[in-house]
C-alpha cells in the first residue's frame, strides 16, 4: 500500500522520489532512499514518515469511507502535517 499499489508509485514519483529500488515492495528498504536536495536531510525521516501516514490515511479513506482523495490533496495533507510537527517539535 505505501510503496507498491499504483498511486503510492505515482505519489513518491510527483513528489520526486521515485522508489524503483523498492519494486519488491519490502517496507525496510524504505530507508535506503537518497534526500533529495530540495529537502533537509535533518527531517527527510521525518517527511518519509508524514508521507507514510499520509498514504495509509489515503488508502483507509478510499476503502471504508468511499472518498475520493488525489495526488494535490495528498500533498497539502503532507505539507499541513509537516508544518504541524514542526511546531510541536
Amino acid at each position: 500500500m505505501i510503496l507498491g499499489c499504483p498511486f503510492a508509485c505515482e505519489f513518491w514519483d510527483k513528489i520526486g522520489l521515485p522508489l524503483p529500488s523498492l519494486s519488491s515492495g519490502a517496507i525496510s528498504n524504505i530507508h535506503g532512499v537518497q534526500c533529495p536536495h530540495n529537502i533537509p536531510r535533518k527531517h527527510f525521516a521525518i517527511f518519509i514518515a508524514l508521507c507514510c501516514r499520509q498514504l495509509r490515511k489515503r488508502r483507509n479513506g478510499v476503502v471504508f469511507r468511499s472518498e475520493m482523495a488525489g495526488h494535490r490533496q495528498m500533498l497539502a495533507s503532507c505539507v499541513s502535517d509537516a508544518v504541524l510537527w514542526k511546531l510541536t517539535s
